[in-house]
């Protein structure tokens, strides 16, 4: 025993004598550094060995601990850069360069932040546009945890066309748009995942402080007991299942001549529409060809061939030339659009063919997109439309993959937490922008108490204090009601309204920005805005002076008033006779009607708490709600289902808040 105990005490001496010099997780190449505050920095070393950093005229030393591990911190820096930071120690040094000192903000929650650039409004112009080199972007890759993580693999990227695409969209716009106001070096940081709930980013010991999350607790002990083995054993076999795959796809580099050969039809294909879905309960390598006609004048010029979202991977022929491939080594890869160039002398007049081979492992292959995503570009006036009927065969059929349990691990209490957010504290930051709560529909009354819980616990982490926590309101979806109902969706815009009350909060109302059809709407552009007047106004203070508060004359300061930045937020009402007047914050110049037309989305009920439809009129800066059967009312609601008809707005053409009067029960508990 004592010779095992000298031999692992050896050991682990040698490790930390040989371990290697490093920084945490978000420090890299390109990164941006939080101006006008102190900047934490971290990272692991030989043990009791001094840390030397260097950066921008500071110097700094620290010691390692027994484990390795060191932090330090240098002073606040104003703006600018490129810098280098160099960490030194023992013999070894580390230099990260291309370094900027900005604005730092955390984005993150569940699918519509998320929600890439490519796959939003105008992907093409936006994408073309996105260059800018002072705006850097970090994307959290999707980790769950059971226990905080340290560490995660992280690498900053230069805004560009290049880079944009896979990016969050709320995210790019709403950095997009402090860039344009502040003229100061951006950087986004990306931690998202999609279909997830508010419990599973928040700290553990957050959680259990609170009895009323008791529920979710056992929840977590459930899983962690009785689903690990279960996950170990379909790791496994989803482990085996992608290595007899691969085994499959070693012999795939030729293509064979006759494919490219028009007038001949590609072997065991048939007719297939594009943009389409295919594969749901398959996965496999496939192909597609189409032959199109181009006139005899044609000119020899390099073209631009545009095939929209293509999942999973993909690599594309003309004419027997690749032009470009798509594979796993691409993050994201199937939210990222096909543009591909097609070089100078490729394409010939008459019959040309065009040729993908897409190889899918996640099941639900598609070539995807808007149909006029599909085309060949000959020039600024001439394109090629390529939707439509394709020849299609289905090459290898791999079966369908796996299953495993792991899938509901990010739904399980403080695994993202611990896996996506844990890893970037103390990581100086400006504040945070959130979009998540679908998720939590089905609990919305007990999100009132979760959401301020989770904004509070990373407030408390982090140790900045109450920095600003920015969130977006639920957007409308699915089809109207057409008589008031109860909704848990309007519960949780109304839990999101109310989490309005912590300090250095806001929220930009999404209510006129959803699609019935669709719970990710692609209008992006609108909700980062939104978010970033929430920042211009609060956080950096912008006037309607165009400069900020701090920066104007004395006198100025009482005749300067913010930006508008929210639309009208109930503030209070009162009842007279058969009317109920509502009073709202944020009118600005004046309440109006999108359109011009009559008020609606504002309900009334007596006191057997049933609701009208009911008849509202503005009035100076209020509203007055009432109905000819209702004699004495008791509450007004506004905006209260999954996909309201509304239209209150303030002047700044700002949207108005749903929200209620009462406190009646409403249809959802803290239960699963």
């Amino acid at each position: 025993m004592r010779i095992a105990l000298f031999v692992g005490l050896l050991c682990a001496q040698s490790f930390q004598a040989l371990a290697t010099l490093s920084m945490g997780s978000p420090f890299g190449d390109h990164m941006v550094l939080q101006r006008d505050m102190p900047i934490p920095l971290w990272g692991n070393a030989s043990a009791n060995s001094q840390i030397t950093i260097d950066f921008a005229g500071q110097t700094v030393t620290t010691q390692t601990k027994e484990d390795g591990y060191w932090t330090a911190q240098l002073s606040a820096l104003t703006a600018g850069g490129p810098h280098i930071l160099t960490v030194s120690s023992k013999g070894e040094t580390r230099s990260y360069k291309d370094i900027l000192i900005g604005e730092v903000w955390l984005c993150s929650g569940q699918s519509n932040m998320k929600w890439a650039v490519r796959r939003s409004k105008d992907p093409d112009k936006e994408v073309a546009a996105a260059q800018f080199p002072n705006i850097r972007l970090l994307t959290v890759p999707s980790i769950t945890k059971n226990e905080p993580a340290s560490s995660v693999p992280l690498s900053w990227q230069v805004c560009s066309p290049k880079t944009i695409g896979g990016f969050s969209a709320v995210g790019y716009y709403f950095g997009r748009e402090l860039y344009h106001n502040l003229n100061v070096p951006i950087g986004l940081i990306s931690s998202n995942w999609g279909g997830t709930p508010a419990e599973a980013w928040t700290p553990l010991e957050n959680l259990k402080e609170h009895p009323q999350f008791e529920l979710i607790i056992e929840r977590r002990t459930e899983f962690l007991q009785t689903k690990q083995d279960g996950i170990d054993a379909a790791q496994e076999k989803l482990d085996q299942w992608m290595s007899e795959v691969r085994a499959r796809m070693v012999d795939l580099s030729d293509v064979k001549p006759e494919y490219f050969e028009p007038d001949q039809p590609l072997p065991g294909a048939k007719p297939f529409e594009l943009p389409g879905h295919f594969m749901h309960q398959t996965d496999g390598i496939a192909y597609f060809r189409k032959v199109i006609e181009l006139p005899s004048d044609l000119k020899s010029d390099s073209a631009t061939l545009r095939l929209g979202a293509i999942d999973d991977f993909d690599v594309t022929w003309v004419n027997g030339v690749q032009v470009g491939s798509t594979g796993e080594e691409t993050t994201n890869a199937y939210l990222v659009h096909r543009t591909y160039t097609v070089p100078e002398g490729v394409l010939k007049p008459g019959k040309n063919v065009i040729l993908v081979r897409l190889t899918d492992w996640f099941a639900g292959a598609a070539i995807k997109g808007e149909p006029e995503n599909l085309a060949l570009v000959l020039s600024s006036e001439d394109r090629v439309s390529l939707s439509g009927s394709w020849e299609f065969r289905l090459d290898r059929d791999f079966g369908k993959r796996p299953t495993t349990p792991q899938n509901e691990a990010p739904k399980i209490a403080s695994t993202l937490y611990n896996g996506m957010i844990s890893p970037l504290i103390p990581y100086a930051i400006r504040g945070v922008i959130w979009y998540q709560g679908e998720s939590n529909t089905k609990r919305a009354a007990q999100y009132k108490s979760l959401f301020p819980v989770l904004i509070n616990s990373w407030r408390t982490k982090w140790g900045q204090g109450d920095f600003p926590f920015y969130f977006v309101q639920l957007a409308n979806f699915k089809q109207r009601n057409t008589t008031p109902v109860e909704d848990p969706w309007a519960e949780l815009r109304d839990a999101q309204l109310k989490a309005l009350r912590l300090p250095n909060t806001g929220m930009a109302v999404a209510i006129d920005l959803g699609e019935a059809d669709d719970i990710h709407p692609r209008n992006k552009q609108d909700v980062g805005k939104r978010l970033a007047l929430w920042a211009l106004a609060k956080t950096y203070q912008k006037t309607e002076a165009g400069r900020p508060l701090g920066k104007l004359p004395f006198i100025g300061k009482f005749f300067c008033k913010p930006i508008p930045y929210s639309g009208p937020l109930y503030q209070d009402h009162s009842i007279s006779g058969n009317q109920i007047r509502i009073s709202f914050d944020h009118v600005e110049s004046g309440l109006a009607v999108k359109g011009g037309k009559e008020l609606k989305g504002f309900t009334i009920a007596g006191k057997d708490k049933r609701f009208f439809w009911a008849n509202a009129t503005i009035d100076g800066s209020t509203v007055v709600v009432s109905h000819p059967d209702i004699q004495e009312p008791a509450a007004v609601r506004y905006g209260w289902s999954i996909n309201p008809e509304v239209n209150l707005i303030n002047s700044a053409d700002l949207p108005a808040s749903p929200f209620r009067t009462d406190d009646w029960p409403g249809v959802t508990a803290g239960t699963f």
